[in-house]
């Protein structure tokens, strides 16, 4: 059968990089206004890809408003293909709930175009997770177009992708030889034997091709793409990253036409999605499955993983998580609970925040490879987005609890209420600050309270500590109706274990403020430098590790919490050790411990270590040399009264330049992988990682994997989980210790270098970012150490690890309905049982109709979900991704729903009924 190839003019659009988002906008604009103008001119130019995103639209339309009627006619011709993203993510960094919002927005903004790309194009990412084709799938995608992540001389251009529940799209896999670019018609794109030709010939690698050279291109790249091919259906790039559209291409398809057998067709990636299902029918086609995180490992291949980004400027992580935590665990929820009393649920907020976040998501921006100011221009977004979700949660919970009925109030007595946002009910300690409400604060007369008294609402006394009394604080509370929003309001800062909370709601609480001390001093302190309650014991040693027992199995694990620091002449993308390293760690260190905190909800220790290392690496960058100098590092840890785990917080101003900081948690287990929670599922990572022949080797295959909530390991019978917030990069060593280490920094001093330790070459340009070695940046890490029997899906990790992440909130009752209110004093709005069955989200629907309830199994075992809504819905639908109906289900208080292995599900529920 004759060849097709399907030529796709495309720009690869970075939306800040190597350059600012306001530089790459003004190339944007110009790259558009000339593509606009060839698009109204020459009717044989049929197409052009926009990178699969939607958001350059909006990018293009703040300085050219007046182009929105002709950007709209030409996608509305097909002449324009966008989405269906709104930007081009970096996989691993982002949470599944944001992939997810990502698809919302683009859908929302392609539809006000009129026509969204309905192919899966994944061009640059720097990895693909497990779960994509499930989503995709869902979405209404049956095709994906990738590059990296997938390397073998085995693996054809056509293959079938497969999801871990056992979803599958078809995958068009871009020869890894080539990428995006096979017929980007530059030398440096040009195929091996043409471009070695041109570039003998003096020509410089980033030089246009045009005329006859260019037909050769054109000729050569059809012939070289077949080489892969299971059918007659290819695809050609012509385009590369910021590339302006080529006028010639219409006369050098004619031209090269004439030399083939076959036909080249300028078209888009749905026209070729379309004609490529077409030719695979009735093909057996090879299958992938699990992560596609593989570098390079044929001869020839460029499509390198990049995966030191997993720990570039750190903070830029830590950031994120806050911020999608926020919104995803605390605003959409309760928004959605609080809409359903008749109150606030402002959907404009919510997704304005999102789209403050979803604009630091694309790969070179949260993967912390660009240049500084791309970065810190990345912290502004992000606080944006803290300030709508924290201010919008403030109007929420005021909502609820204006409605709370409140009685049997003494003189002297105040309310708060505690918001759990977890599946279930559970106990937590929290740090609180919590003020008397405003129409009583201005009579209270006490200078220094002393004390402070906490029952819930039947008077029995709750565990609690006062910390902090501050007479006049500012407290902005911008719900209050009143003339101004900050006064100086009486507050409290108290450690308290807030006990039995429900489910996605609420308990009330009443506290009295004591002129005299009644601090309880607790049990959990039973001898110096140790920490125990009924479920954990932790000894703190000389040199700061802990030894912990877990009191329920009996088991040990010693030197836990110990500090390793290397140095690192790797860049944004890539960590890489020197050849002749220092590798120091805290196990020979003196640490100072102090109890910070001994009462009866919570007992600290504060440990400070002082690690002396020298300042950075000599002008080689293959050793570290340079003065010595202190590195303190201090970590608070602490036990709850009734807690599983372990938390420790960790703080550190850097000193040091060009080197990397782990914390390790050493296991002794007999296992030859790990595992690590990801994307809407719990991922099997292996111990002793396989790399590339030396022949072929150009970039080490990761060591590193990456984890959202937690990394675990277990020989079967005991293991050991690590939880944490925003630390994503995790390994298992391959030594005996077989400790889990996490990374907590990587301090570099370029976007990108080419030392040749764990890679061959550079990935980006060498631009010098001062900012990236973080010196002087005050870091907080905070994460939990989970011991337990079994493995991580039979012990109930996974939710301690998210109730971990998301914690409690305390907030004051500032108004209520008093004793005639229709709410009680506790209050679950949402729960949901099921083994290994995880709460993802509850969110408006994007039609403002009805909300959504995603949960999720991650585990190997098939469960059976059960939500229990606090009323009666008016209709319960099965939905997907888009939140279409899909199959009604019993309008019950109750629902049930069966939920397989690997498996996403989303229910649409429909208001209240009357």
């Amino acid at each position: 059968m004759t060849d097709s190839f399907y030529l796709c003019s495309h720009t690869h659009w970075d939306r800040e990089w190597y350059g600012s988002y306001q530089q790459f906008r003004m190339r944007l604009v110009r790259m558009l206004d000339e593509l606009l103008d060839i698009l109204g001119k020459d009717s044989g130019y049929r197409s052009f890809n926009l990178d699969g995103q939607t958001v350059v639209l909006e990018d293009y339309l703040e300085i050219r408003p007046e182009k929105e009627p002709v950007l709209k006619e030409r996608i509305q011709e097909g002449l324009l293909l966008v989405g269906p993203w709104y930007i081009l993510p970096d996989e691993f960094l982002v949470t599944g709930e944001a992939t997810v919002r990502n698809l919302i927005f683009g859908a929302r903004v392609g539809n006000r175009f009129g026509k969204v790309s309905n192919v899966g194009y994944l061009p640059d990412t720097f990895g693909h997770f497990s779960q994509m084709p499930q989503i995709l799938r869902d979405w209404g995608i049956d095709t994906a177009i990738l590059w990296r992540g997938l390397s073998g001389d085995g693996y054809t251009n056509e293959l079938l992708w497969e999801s871990p529940d056992g979803t599958r799209i078809l995958l068009s896999h871009i020869p890894e030889e080539y990428g995006y670019i096979t017929a980007a018609l530059f030398v440096g794109s040009a195929p091996v034997t043409l471009r070695k030709e041109l570039i003998e010939r003096g020509l410089d690698p980033h030089h246009i091709i045009s005329g006859e050279e260019a037909v050769n291109v054109l000729v050569e790249a059809c012939r070289t793409v077949k080489q892969k091919a299971v059918t007659n259906c290819h695809i050609l790039f012509n385009g590369v990253d910021h590339m302006t559209a080529n006028p010639e291409i219409p006369n050098l398809i004619r031209k090269a036409n004439q030399r083939l057998d076959g036909d080249i067709l300028h078209a888009t990636f749905d026209e070729y999605a379309g004609a490529l299902h077409k030719a695979v029918d009735g093909k057996d086609l090879q299958v992938v499955t699990g992560d596609l995180r593989d570098t390079i490992w044929t001869e020839g291949g460029h499509g390198i993983v990049i995966n030191g980004v997993l720990s570039s400027r750190i903070y830029l992580k830590q950031q994120n998580e806050r911020c999608c935590t926020l919104l995803e665990r605390w605003v959409e929820p309760f928004s959605v609970f609080s809409g359903l009393l008749g109150g606030s649920c402002d959907k404009a907020f919510i997704d304005k925040a999102w789209q403050w976040v979803l604009k630091n998501h694309p790969h070179d921006s949260i993967g912390g490879c660009s240049i500084d100011a791309v970065h810190r221009q990345m912290e502004t977004r992000f606080e944006w987005a803290q300030d709508i979700g924290e201010n919008l949660l403030e109007f929420v919970f005021t909502n609820i609890l204006e409605k709370a009925r409140v009685d049997g109030l003494s003189e002297g007595e105040y309310t708060f209420a505690v918001f759990n946002p977890c599946q279930e009910r559970r106990s937590e300690w929290i740090r609180m600050e919590i003020e008397i409400p405003w129409s009583v604060a201005k009579e209270t007369s006490a200078e220094n309270y002393r004390g402070i008294l906490i029952t819930d609402m039947a008077g029995r006394e709750q565990k609690s500590w006062l910390i902090d009394y501050e007479p006049a604080k500012p407290v902005n509370r911008p719900s209050l109706r009143t003339f101004a929003t900050a006064f100086n309001r009486p507050v409290f800062t108290v450690s308290f274990w807030a006990e039995d909370v429900p489910a996605c709601g609420y308990k009330l609480f009443k506290f009295r403020p004591l002129e005299k001390p009644n601090c309880v001093f607790g049990r959990l302190i039973p001898e110096r430098n140790v920490l125990e309650n009924d479920f954990i014991r932790a000894e703190i040693k000389a040199n700061g590790a802990i030894r912990l027992k877990d009191k329920i199995t009996e088991l040990v694990y010693d030197n836990l919490h110990y500090f390793e620091d290397g140095g690192d002449n790797g860049g944004g993308y890539a960590y890489s050790f020197p050849k002749d390293d220092s590798v120091y760690t805290s196990l020979s260190s003196a640490a100072d411990v102090a109890m910070t905190e001994n009462s009866e909800a919570r007992a600290s220790y504060r440990v400070t270590l002082t690690l002396n290392l020298p300042e950075s690496l000599d002008s080689s960058m293959q050793a570290r040399s340079g003065p010595k100098r202190p590195l303190v590092i201090e970590s608070i840890i602490s036990l709850g009264a009734g807690s599983r785990r372990l938390d420790i917080e960790t703080t550190l101003i850097n000193t040091i330049k060009d080197h990397r900081l782990r914390v390790l948690f050493p296991t002794y287990l007999s296992a030859d992988t790990s595992s690590g929670e990801a994307q809407f599922d719990v991922v099997d990572h292996p111990v002793k990682v396989k790399q590339p022949p030396l022949e072929v080797w150009k970039e080490d295959q990761p060591k590193q994997f990456a984890q959202k909530a937690f990394a675990s390991i277990t020989d079967g019978k005991k293991g050991l989980t690590v939880a944490d917030l925003g630390l994503p990069e995790y390994e298992v060593t391959p030594d005996t210790e077989r400790a889990v280490a996490v990374t907590l920094l990587r301090a570099v001093s370029r976007l990108s270098t080419g030392w040749k330790n764990t890679r061959i070459s550079a990935a980006g340009p060498p631009i010098e970012t001062p900012d990236a070695q973080m010196l002087g940046r005050k870091l907080a890490f905070n994460y939990s150490i989970i011991p337990h029997a079994g493995a991580w899906h039979e012990s109930g990790v996974q939710k301690e690890a998210h109730a971990f992440a998301v914690g409690m909130r305390a907030f004051p009752v500032l108004y209520s309905s008093g004793p005639s209110g229709a709410l009680p004093e506790e209050m679950s709005f949402l729960s949901v049982e099921g083994e290994n069955v995880v709460l993802s989200s509850v969110k408006p629907c994007e039609d403002g109709e009805d909300y959504a309830v995603r949960i999720w199994n991650g585990s190997e075992r098939d469960s059976q979900a059960r939500l229990t809504l606090f009323a009666q819905p008016k209709e319960v639908f099965l939905s997907n991704l888009r939140e279409e109906r899909v199959q009604q289900l019993p309008a019950s208080t109750y629902i049930d729903v069966p939920i397989g292995a690997k498996k996403i599900v989303t229910l649409r529920i429909g208001g209240l009924n009357d």
